[in-house]
């Protein structure tokens, strides 16, 4: 019984360690405060980083996890910078 005690812990600590470092080990992309004198207004972050930016017409940046800047993304301004810094504390908000 206290092998099987042991046994459990220790797979359970395990267990935990691996999920927390899953996590850590992701980043994503960090929307500048502001792209040509507009605030940042949305940034949310799933497998792309989206920058939103309100004005007369919104401007939308859109990066990879490792700052690059996907051009190829549908309605992403060229007003972007190219490359940001990056985090491991990735939300949406």
């Amino acid at each position: 019984m206290k092998t099987f005690l042991t046994f459990l812990a220790a797979t359970t600590a395990l267990s935990a360690y691996t999920l927390v470092g899953v996590h850590a080990a992701s980043t994503c992309a960090i929307c500048p405060v502001k792209v040509a004198s507009r605030k940042l207004e949305r940034q949310c972050t799933t497998d792309v980083t989206t920058c939103t930016y309100h004005g007369k017409k919104d401007i939308h940046c859109y990066y990879d996890p490792t700052s690059g800047y996907l051009n190829h993304q549908k309605g992403s301004s060229g007003r972007c910078p190219k490359g940001v810094h990056t985090s491991t504390t990735c939300v949406c908000g």
